[in-house]
């Protein structure tokens, strides 16, 4: 969970939300991505598919590809890599939040 308030009088917040269900495998696992914006604004986007998640062991670090080309190294890219390689997806540290995401229908 992330969030961030941005300046002035309205203090308008965004919340980010990042998971991973049941990573051993059922009929609910999957990788979810939510983002709530002013005005109860939601996004959600949800695949079952979770070999594209990754996660360090050592540091905030994770994220996942819902749409890339090719298969993305499971680790943190440059911007300009990430976007080059990730359409659809995330990547999050402890200094970087990237990513696009497209609403569940």
């Amino acid at each position: 969970y992330f969030r961030v308030t941005l300046p002035g009088d309205d203090g308008q917040s965004f919340a980010f939300m990042y998971s991973i269900e049941d990573p051993a495998g059922s009929s609910v696992a999957g990788v979810g991505a939510q983002v709530m914006g002013p005005g109860d604004t939601y996004l959600v986007q949800h695949s079952p598919e979770r070999s594209s998640f990754w996660a360090s062991p050592h540091q905030l670090a994770l994220g996942n590809s819902f749409k890339a080309t090719g298969r993305a190294p499971p680790r943190m890219l440059s911007a300009a890599e990430f976007s080059k390689r990730v359409g659809e997806g995330f990547q999050v540290s402890t200094t970087w939040h990237q990513g696009e995401l497209r609403a569940d229908p």
